[in-house]
């Protein structure tokens, strides 16, 4: 898979290029660090059960932390996630 960072879109595009699924977004103004308020996690129908959202997930969050940013996780998916792997939740904004 490859990823793609767009203004409020992360995307996960295969090989040929088709969107697999992708982490909607909102840069959050007048913070010190990167902050993103996650708004959707999605995968294309076609391709659920497969592991993409998190493989996408993980991929966004890493990148975040490259970033020394930080997220907000709005959407039920992505506050689940991080609750499950705590290796990323010191990316939680305070």
């Amino acid at each position: 898979m490859d990823y793609q960072w767009q203004t409020d879109v992360f995307t996960a595009l295969s090989p040929t290029h088709e969107v697999l699924g992708k982490i909607t977004y909102q840069d959050m103004p007048a913070t010190t660090h990167p902050t993103y308020l996650i708004t959707q996690v999605w995968v294309d129908p076609a391709y659920r059960g497969q592991g993409i959202a998190g493989q996408l997930t993980t991929v966004f969050l890493t990148d975040v932390r490259q970033r020394t940013g930080y997220v907000i996780p709005h959407c039920p998916y992505a506050k689940t996630f991080i609750a499950k792997h705590p290796e990323f939740q010191d990316l939680i904004a305070k």
